[in-house]
């Protein structure tokens, strides 16, 4: 998990660039009529200027929990619903600013497994569509997290999911148990959430429920730590047995320190992209198990 920069646009403007673009008529089976998208626009402008600012003063710190839906009428919901459209030019824009980096789509904030691809509604624009085109609360995501948040996201008045904006990112020792073992002669990284406590930190709780709603261990960073431990056993392995070739006398607790040395450099440099890799090598060089096993090869 790890933090994005929100929209820098300002309430004012983001207003102005929808409006501009807005349709007063659209073409129905063949009939000309009113856009109720534009009529509940401009009707409510000025509400939803004051609903975007009361958003955006509940994000230092990120207290969103305490804003509540301002429209009941089904008719104008619906039309607030309907503002949103990712094809939007002013929309588009901002994605390109948000969501890619040097060009590139950003790999996803929660899982970080994916490329982007689509804008999550933070608060669902099902629950309180008046902030279905608000930028501050669309958030670049990858399709399975967008796919699988549900629109319950709050639980007994908290948040239970990750704001990548506004919330604080956790460092993956602060919310994962991470437990080394040997199987069958070879090494094995396993990781499950570690238990909330009522004074636990909320943005660790937010982190852990998040992990746990959408399932993130089980479904990505498993797999892939699985992946990242056979690749390096393999390595190893294949090391020792060269050195070994080269000097039938070779001291394998040598071999292991300038490996330790080597995943260490690696942990140092981390980048947004390779965090799993910074998981297991950080566990394993401080790892007796894996040591020891290393030390016998």
């Amino acid at each position: 998990m790890r933090n994005i920069k929100p929209s820098s646009m300002t309430v004012e403007d983001s207003l102005e660039n929808f409006g501009k673009k807005l349709n007063k008529v659209v073409n129905k089976d063949g009939i000309k009529q009113d856009n109720p998208v534009c009529n509940v626009f401009h009707s409510e402008k000025s509400n939803l200027k004051k609903y975007f600012a009361e958003y955006n003063a509940n994000t230092q710190p990120c207290k969103l929990e305490h804003i509540r839906s301002h429209y009941v009428d089904k008719g104008t919901r619906n039309a607030l619903y309907n503002m949103y459209n990712r094809q939007r030019s002013y929309m588009q824009n901002e994605w390109e600013i948000i969501a890619k980096k040097d060009g590139e789509l950003q790999m996803c904030p929660i899982c970080g497994m994916k490329p982007v691809t689509d804008w999550d509604h933070y608060i669902p624009r099902s629950v309180m569509p008046e902030y279905s085109m608000h930028l501050q609360n669309l958030i670049p995501t990858c399709g399975d997290c967008n796919g699988n948040k549900s629109n319950d996201w709050l639980e007994d008045g908290r948040r239970i999911y990750f704001n990548a904006y506004y919330d604080k990112a956790p460092d993956l020792n602060e919310v994962l148990n991470v437990v080394v073992t040997i199987n069958n002669d070879l090494p094995f990284v396993s990781i499950s959430l570690k238990e909330t406590k009522d004074d636990t930190p909320d943005y660790i709780k937010i982190a852990c429920s998040t992990i746990s709603q959408l399932n993130i261990i089980k479904m990505y960073w498993q797999p892939k730590i699985n992946e990242v431990v056979r690749k390096y056993v393999c390595h190893s392995i294949s090391r020792v047995n060269v050195r070994r070739r080269m000097n039938k006398h070779i001291c394998i607790a040598e071999v292991w320190n300038e490996e330790k040395e080597v995943l260490q450099d690696v942990v140092k440099n981390s980048t947004d992209t390779n965090f799993i890799e910074i998981l297991v090598y950080h566990n394993i060089i401080v790892s007796d198990l894996f040591s020891k096993w290393f030390l016998a090869l």
